[in-house]
């Protein structure tokens, strides 16, 4: 009985996550699509401390023939926004649901930038269904100096920091996310404020940066705004 409560939720809450994203999308001129030279990462979502790959989207609005916005179809990305694009085969249309079939999986071709109507700027990847496994795309992070007066960098990596995951809450313009640490519950209430920075990391808004494996967050800065100062972190080795 509880599991059957337990689905139940998890469809309620989809379909009222899918109504209110439809409320805020604000299809203007303040919106626009940046395409990567290459396609990146495959995308995934947390499940019980491991990644996995997303799998299905279901679109909920189509912006053109070619171009729908869609969210996670299973119970662990039902809050996962992203806008698919098509190969230019296939037409998309409204409920939609596009399943990566087996040798496939749903790559980040680029971002999409929009504002929303209660004048929220957000940033949401754009997906294409490619060939590949998610092995294939796992790839080492690489560290980047700025000079960016807001950044102050260490000579040496720092301390290592003691949440193994974040949640994006925000991306700067120059690539880099404001995040807040998860606990092992999967909550960010009381999470450390950070600054995620690394190349061609393509972050947007709450996804979800887990350190893999022999590897660990690092602080090797401080990030300086108008109201707050907090530590700049890396995904270094251990």
């Amino acid at each position: 009985m509880k599991k059957i409560w337990v689905y139940l939720l998890g469809i309620l809450s989809g379909v009222i996550l899918t109504f209110l994203v439809s409320l805020i999308i604000n299809k203007s001129k303040n919106s626009d699509i940046t395409y990567f030279d290459e396609p990146g990462e495959a995308i995934t979502v947390e499940c019980y401390g491991r990644m996995r790959p997303v799998t299905s989207f279901k679109i909920f609005q189509t912006l053109d023939k070619n171009a729908g916005l869609a969210l996670g179809e299973d119970l662990y990305s039902r809050d996962l926004l992203v806008l698919v694009i098509s190969d230019g085969g296939q037409s998309l249309f409204d409920n939609q649901t596009i399943v990566a079939p087996h040798g496939k999986c749903f790559r980040q071709i680029g971002i999409y930038k929009y504002k929303s109507n209660d004048k929220m700027h957000r940033t949401i990847p754009v997906v294409m269904l490619m060939d590949g496994e998610i092995e294939d795309f796992v790839e080492e992070p690489t560290i980047v100096e700025k000079t960016n007066s807001d950044y102050t960098f260490f000579d040496e990596p720092g301390e290592v920091m003691t949440d193994k995951s974040y949640k994006v809450d925000r991306v700067l313009d120059d690539g880099s996310a404001i995040a807040r640490g998860k606990s092992e519950y999967g909550s960010t209430y009381f999470g450390l404020e950070v600054l995620l920075q690394e190349e061609n990391a393509n972050y947007y808004n709450d996804q979800i940066v887990k350190a893999p494996n022999g590897k660990c967050f690092r602080q090797v800065g401080i990030y300086k705004s108008w109201s707050k100062t907090i530590p700049i972190v890396k995904l270094m080795d251990n």
